[in-house]
C-alpha cells in the first residue's frame, strides 16, 4: 500500500491530468478460454496513473478479480474502485482474472447470469472503466470479445462467432455467449435455460406474449423485438433466489440456487413486473437512481392491475400484496423521506411506496384504472426535456391535474411522503 502522504500526491496528480489524457479510451478486451475461464484486459495508447471504474455499487471486485499481473492493486477513491501500482508507478495495461459466477449487486445488474449449459449472458457496464479517473465526460467505452469459435455471441442485436468489438455507454447492455438455441416468437425472441422446472418454462411461454401484447398496444413501441433472457446456475454456498432486470430490449431473469415453487400469482408478478419495464419508455427521460419508486411503483402497480384483469382468481393475493406494500411503505416513511430510501439502500420501500402511490392516485376510478395509468404514464413521458430528469415534483404535478383533491390531499398527508 501506498504511504498516506504518497497516496495524497498520487491522487493530486490524477486530478491535474490534463484533457488529453481525460480523453483516453481505454482499449477493453473481455476472454472466454476454451477451457471456460474468462478474463479481462485493460490497454492504454500511453502512459496513465490508474483505471477506474464507472461503477462500484458494492466494492465486490476486491473479492471477485484477481489481477494476472503483479504488482498492482484496487484502491478506492471517492467511492470507486480504482486499479493502481503498487510502486506509484504508470502502466499502460493490466490484465485480470474473472470469477464468472453469479452474484446479487445492490440494484445493480449481475456481472455475470450463467446458464446451465455453460453459456453466459454477462453486462458490459461491468467492464466500463476511465484512463486516470472518472468523470461526467466519461460516457463512451470500447470493448472487445474474444470468445471460442463453437460459441456464438450476441451483442446490439447481433450475432456473431468467435470475437466481437463494440462502442457502449449508459448502462450498458447484456451481452450472450454461448450454443444456447434461440426460441423465436412473433413479438420477442427467448434464450431459455432447459434446466428450469417445465412449469415455470411454461408459463414463460404463455404468459409473457400476452403482458407484452397488451403493454405493446398501450405504452411505447419498441423500435426492434425485444429479447428475453430467463437464466439458471446452481450456487456452491446454498443460497438461493431470483432477480430479474432491464436493459434497452433487454429482459433478464436468472434463478440461482435453486428454483423455489413459488404461488403461482407471484411468479406472474415478476414476469409482468419486468415487462413493464420495457415498455416503459423512461430510458429516453432519466428517472434519477434517488427517484427510483417512479418506474418502479409503477412496473408494481401495472402487474397488479394486469393480474387482476387477465387473471381474475387471483384478486385476493394482488389485494393482500398491494396492502402489505402500502403498510409497509407508511412504516418507513415515519422516519424517513421518500428520496432517503434509495440512499440509505432501502430498495424495497421504493416498490411499496411506488405501489401506494399509483394505487391511491388511482383509487377513485372504478373501472379503467388500468386504461387510465397507461395514460397517464405517456403524459409523464412527455414532461421532461430528452436528458432532463423525470423528477418527484413533475410526478405530483401532474398528479394534482388528474386525480381528485382528495386523493392529491391523502398523499401529502401521509409523512415523508408529500
Amino acid at each position: 500500500m501506498l504511504s498516506k502522504c504518497s497516496t495524497i500526491i498520487f491522487y493530486l496528480t490524477l486530478l491535474l491530468t490534463n484533457d488529453e489524457v481525460r480523453a483516453n479510451i481505454l482499449i477493453t478486451e473481455i476472454v472466454k478460454s476454451v477451457e471456460g475461464e474468462w478474463s479481462v484486459s485493460y490497454q492504454s495508447r500511453q502512459l496513465i496513473n490508474s483505471i477506474q471504474f464507472s461503477s462500484s455499487p458494492d466494492g465486490s471486485r476486491l473479492e471477485r478479480w484477481e489481477f494476472i499481473d503483479e504488482g498492482f492493486e484496487f484502491h478506492i477513491f471517492n467511492h470507486y474502485e480504482t486499479i493502481v501500482r503498487r510502486d506509484n508507478q504508470p502502466f499502460s495495461s493490466v490484465k485480470i482474472k474473472l470469477t464468472p459466477t453469479y452474484t446479487v449487486l445492490p440494484k445493480y445488474y449481475a456481472p455475470f447470469s450463467p446458464f446451465s449449459d455453460g453459456s453466459m449472458l454477462f453486462h458490459s457496464a461491468r467492464f466500463f472503466a476511465c484512463a486516470n479517473l472518472c468523470s461526467d465526460l466519461n460516457n463512451n467505452f470500447y470493448l472487445s470479445l474474444l470468445v471460442p469459435r463453437e460459441d456464438s455471441i450476441i451483442v446490439n442485436g447481433h450475432t456473431v462467432k468467435g470475437q466481437a468489438s463494440w462502442y457502449d455507454k449508459n448502462d450498458g447492455q447484456k451481452v450472450f455467449v454461448g450454443t444456447i438455441s434461440k426460441t423465436s416468437h412473433h413479438k420477442y425472441n427467448a434464450f431459455v435455460d432447459q434446466a428450469l422446472p417445465t412449469e415455470l418454462i411454461d408459463t414463460l411461454n404463455s404468459k409473457f406474449p400476452l403482458f407484452i401484447s397488451i403493454l405493446e398496444q398501450n405504452l411505447f413501441p419498441l423500435a426492434n423485438k425485444p429479447m428475453l433472457y430467463a437464466s439458471f446456475s446452481r450456487t456452491a454456498d446454498g443460497s438461493f433466489g431470483r432477480q430479474g432486470g432491464v436493459l434497452t430490449n433487454q429482459i433478464f431473469m436468472h434463478w440461482y440456487g435453486k428454483v423455489v415453487k413459488d404461488n403461482p400469482y407471484e411468479l406472474l408478478w415478476f414476469i409482468a413486473h419486468e415487462a413493464v419495464h420495457i415498455y416503459q419508455g423512461y430510458r429516453d427521460r432519466i428517472i434519477s437512481e434517488k427517484d427510483a419508486w417512479i418506474h418502479e411503483g409503477y412496473a408494481d402497480f401495472v402487474a397488479g392491475q394486469l393480474l387482476t384483469k387477465y387473471f381474475p382468481a387471483s384478486i385476493d393475493y394482488v389485494s393482500q400484496r398491494t396492502q402489505q406494500a402500502k403498510q409497509g411503505c407508511i412504516n418507513v416513511l415515519r422516519s424517513n423521506n421518500l428520496r432517503e430510501l434509495s440512499s440509505t439502500g432501502n430498495y424495497q420501500a421504493l416498490y411499496q411506496c411506488g405501489l401506494l402511490f399509483y394505487d391511491e392516485l388511482f383509487s377513485q376510478l372504478e373501472e379503467g384504472s388500468l386504461i387510465a395509468s397507461f395514460e397517464y404514464w405517456k403524459i409523464l413521458g412527455q414532461k421532461a426535456a430528452p436528458g432532463q430528469h423525470i423528477t418527484q415534483e413533475i410526478v405530483f404535478d401532474l398528479a394534482e391535474k388528474l386525480a381528485t383533491p382528495a386523493v392529491i390531499q391523502k398523499l401529502k398527508s401521509i409523512k415523508g411522503f408529500g
